[in-house]
């Protein structure tokens, strides 16, 4: 469903890429891929599975733990507009129902590009983006994400029948996994005393703004804070004639001795490789950008959550309700287990080009998972 998904899935040589517009309900892509949109493409457009939810709401499946069946979102329409208007395809965007609608688009993409029956490796890759959306606006532990991930099993069980009916399972790989976790809610956190529970972006910024005018004179110091990165003013730091590196040690220690701040380091530390030896500097480094990152990267404590709402949850953090995501591979050419053992997604097409006999992808970190492998 969305446009960054498909265009970093895809990579610099895709043969295509499409993702979901909003505002349209259709599926789109770039002339970075082609000029015009496939035939087939049109058609799904033309057809789209979308109209059969206008009406619908968005009811707990009568498994899912906890719900009894009750309605979790309704759309409500204005009088007179027709079904499917903007409204009803913002609505729809934030429910599982959208997973059915892409997997749809999905299916029609083997069956109309024949992939698995030819001669090469055909890889389609896909993001079910609705798990991220409904998981940031209720929370890891809600009723909305169990019933969403009811969905998705299932929702997944008809595309592989559906797969199995076009190029048969036998000749097909598949891959599963997560680019990231997510934390639990602000209000989860505090139910539970796991933490400080809602971070205070304003208290970060406004704690490296005291500490840097007592350190160097009145500001404004700080630029901007963007989730978890300080930029520092340029033009205050040219006329106050303060190094930059002093001015980020400043900033980085005002931003760590807060409740919701674990640890903090400097562009400086990034570009001279002075960080220290630890895993959560390592993952931080993994994080960095010279080009676009800010002056000091703050780590947030564990279960400190940036996230507007009480009930809403994101990520961004070295921990590991953050970071430990699954990685399943099926196919007959892995070797069934359970493996418990430390890998990352970056693994997964490590792991791929070695079972096809690649050469290793030019900018892969990954290692490949040879245990997995017949």
């Amino acid at each position: 469903l969305k446009d960054r998904a498909a265009v970093l899935m895809g990579g610099h040589t895709a043969s295509a890429a499409y993702w979901y517009d909003t505002g349209s309900g259709r599926f789109v892509t770039s002339t970075y891929y082609t000029p015009t949109l496939p035939a087939w493409v049109d058609e799904f457009n033309q057809k789209s599975p979308i109209a059969q939810f206008c009406g619908q709401k968005w009811q707990a499946l009568p498994e899912t733990p906890g719900a009894h069946g009750k309605v979790l979102s309704q759309y409500e329409p204005s009088a007179g507009e027709p079904c499917p208007d903007p409204k009803f395809l913002g609505w729809l965007d934030g429910t599982p129902y959208m997973t059915q609608v892409e997997l749809a688009f999905a299916t029609d993409a083997i069956r109309s590009e024949r992939l698995g029956q030819g001669p090469e490796v055909d890889l389609l890759t896909l993001s079910l983006s609705v798990n991220d959306y409904v998981g940031h606006e209720f929370g890891p532990y809600s009723t909305e994400v169990a019933d969403t991930t009811l969905r998705t099993d299932r929702d997944l069980a008809r595309f592989f029948d559906d797969l199995d009916k076009l190029v048969g399972l036998d000749n097909v790989w598949i891959t599963l996994s997560a680019d990231h976790g997510v934390a639990p809610s602000p209000a989860y956190i505090q139910d539970h005393k796991l933490g400080v529970g809602m971070a205070q972006p304003a208290a970060v910024r406004g704690a490296a703004e005291k500490a840097l005018t007592q350190a160097f004179g009145p500001g404004p110091w700080i630029e901007d804070l963007d989730e978890v990165y300080l930029y520092l003013r340029q033009d205050t730091l040219k006329n106050r004639n303060v190094p930059e590196s002093k001015a980020e040690q400043v900033a980085a220690e005002a931003a760590s001795s807060l409740p919701e701040g674990a640890a903090a380091f400097t562009r400086t530390q990034f570009l001279t490789a002075s960080l220290p030896n630890n895993p959560i500097a390592r993952k931080a480094a993994n994080s960095f950008n010279a080009k676009r990152s800010g002056d000091v990267f703050l780590v947030l404590a564990p279960f400190a959550v940036p996230s507007f709402s009480t009930t809403g949850a994101t990520h961004g953090t070295p921990w590991s309700y953050d970071a430990q995501v699954p990685l399943i591979f099926w196919g007959g050419v892995f070797k069934p287990g359970f493996y418990a053992t430390a890998c990352q997604p970056t693994d997964l097409a490590a792991t791929l080009a070695a079972e096809l006999g690649l050469t290793q992808p030019s900018g892969e970190q990954g290692i490949p998972l040879v245990s997995s492998l017949k």
